[in-house]
């Protein structure tokens, strides 16, 4: 079975190579990667949402990660993607995103006093029925919820998580 391919190695082979090279441009990719164009052009436009690399004018279509009608846009690795550029071994992992709100709402049903649905609305912005249904995808993941009514509605409990 072939292994999985994740968007974040992409972006470290991308980080690692162009901390080797001296202009510092994150495509063309390295040729173990560059079968991946899609996938690279990707994570190219990921470093540079996570801040790693800066978009820059380029002449040539095979340095773009992207165009628009008139211009092609190449990704430049910057001093915080160089810290992050895994070229001795000791660099910190790429930088991960914000728990979003999936993980809110774990965490406010991992307390003892559980969560309502007001308070999961409340604090993901989410209509009821997008709560009730994100509550329905976290029981999909395997996650055991509780369920128990008390006079200000229904309380929500997560009384096991999966492995």
């Amino acid at each position: 079975m072939a292994k999985t391919l994740h968007i974040d190695d992409l972006a470290g082979a991308l980080l690692a190579s162009a901390a080797k090279i001296e202009n510092g441009m994150l495509l063309p990719p390295p040729a173990a990667i560059a079968k991946y164009d899609v996938l690279v052009r990707e994570a190219a436009g990921l470093l540079i949402d996570r801040g790693l690399a800066d978009e820059i004018e380029v002449t040539e279509p095979a340095m773009s990660w992207r165009a628009d009608d008139t211009k092609l846009y190449g990704a430049d690795l910057n001093d915080a993607g160089r810290e992050v550029a895994d070229t001795d071994g000791t660099s910190p992992p790429l930088p991960k995103k914000t728990a979003g709100k999936r993980d809110q709402v774990i965490a406010l049903m991992k307390r003892r006093e559980g969560a309502s649905l007001a308070e999961i609305t409340e604090a993901t912005g989410w209509l009821p029925h997008s709560a009730r249904a994100a509550l329905s995808g976290l029981r999909k993941k395997g996650y055991e919820i509780s369920r128990t009514n008390s006079d200000a509605g229904s309380v929500y409990r997560i009384t096991k998580a999966p492995k």
